[in-house]
């Protein structure tokens, strides 16, 4: 229950005292009962942007569309002052460094649809491209001896030690297409079929096994609507390497 009542060190001279005692075996001074009871500061910082552009357009009585185009951008820091990785001379020399795990995601797409009646048919498409880049890391930073940091929580630049970092980029491309046609004032039949194309590739990184994966799916949907019609029933094929 003592370690509930603990908080952050705010005082950056104690919590260097104490990181050189964990690095040396040294006794700790009261109230702690470990050199690692506590930290310094530890924290998060994120950073989020998500825009679109909509196009609606008609192309003629009877066809009309829509293209949307988007982009995510997102990156974070998950920080903490580690006592167990010292500092080197050439980084600041504090017994103390910033211990991070960062991740940045870039995504970029496209969605575009069409629509044509024809009749009692009514026939629609479209496809969904995104290309999805993701990298994530874990790193070391160094402080300054002696010298409280002005802002602990921050994106931090220049680490003195990567401990792993990979980046993924995933492509993806969807395409669809379904008719749904009146046969009559009581029933309805929708056919509609999609396919589903995604592309894993390991940009960069550090243990990298397999560089590449994809995978790709296919699948067919009928819909009937009207009395004394049976639920409708997908058939699925979906392959990957």
């Amino acid at each position: 229950m003592r370690l509930y009542r603990f908080d952050n060190i705010r005082d950056f001279a104690l919590a260097e005292q104490l990181a050189t005692i964990v690095q040396n075996g040294g006794t700790p001074p009261a109230p702690f009962a470990a050199a690692d009871d506590t930290i310094y500061q530890g924290g998060g910082v994120r950073r989020d942007l998500l825009a679109y552009e909509k196009l609606d357009y008609a192309l003629g009585a009877r066809l009309s569309g829509f293209t949307t185009g988007y982009i995510h951008l997102d990156k974070g820091i998950g920080t903490y002052a580690s006592p167990y990785d010292a500092t080197p001379a050439a980084f600041g020399g504090s017994p103390v460094s910033v211990s991070a795990l960062r991740y940045a995601i870039n995504r970029k797409g496209v969605i575009s649809r069409l629509k044509f009646a024809a009749g009692d048919h009514k026939i629609e498409g479209g496809i969904w491209y995104e290309r999805n880049a993701f990298d994530q890391g874990s790193y070391l930073y160094g402080l300054q001896k002696g010298v409280a940091p002005s802002e602990f929580q921050q994106f931090y630049t220049n680490p003195f030690k990567t401990n792993f970092y990979n980046e993924y980029v995933t492509n993806t491309v969807q395409l669809d297409i379904s008719d749904t046609w009146q046969a009559t004032d009581a029933l309805r039949l929708s056919v509609s079929s999609t396919g589903l194309l995604s592309a894993i590739a390991i940009a960069a990184g550090t243990n990298v096994i397999d560089r590449t994966k994809a995978k790709t799916s296919a699948m067919m949907t009928v819909n009937a609507i009207g009395s004394n019609i049976l639920p409708s029933t997908p058939v699925n094929v979906s392959s990957g390497a």
